[in-house]
């Protein structure tokens, strides 16, 4: 439990620093690749790079108040892991980036033992 309220707590300064940024710019088009290298793009663009080069796909979701939709990927045996902000209009970022990703029981898990 502590290391799922630390990942939280990391996730919503990561938001706090870089979230407000995100608004202010449109998504780059799908021509330009080199934006995904930068950390930002569309958001299929951005899902597409993930899965290419690191083989990551999303395991982990969740809606902020303002609209962003956060998403947790992350490569099948946790290998390597990647937290993307997208904003409404599609813009994507990658906010945090790492490895060996440990998951935890799910509270659906729990309630079930």
């Amino acid at each position: 439990m502590r290391l799922a309220v630390r990942v939280v707590t990391a996730l919503a300064l990561v938001h706090t620093a870089v979230g407000a940024s995100l608004h202010a710019q449109e998504p780059p088009s799908v021509e330009d690749t080199q934006s995904v290298v930068r950390g930002c793009a569309s958001r299929p663009d951005l899902v597409r790079w993930l899965g290419r080069n690191f083989a990551e796909t999303p395991v982990a979701r969740g809606l902020e108040a303002n609209g962003n939709l956060l998403d947790l990927f992350s490569e099948v045996r946790g290998a390597t892991w990647t937290v993307v902000l997208t904003t409404p209009t599609g813009f994507s970022c990658i906010v945090s980036e790492g490895r060996a990703l440990e998951l935890l029981r799910s509270r659906a898990d729990e309630a079930q033992t």
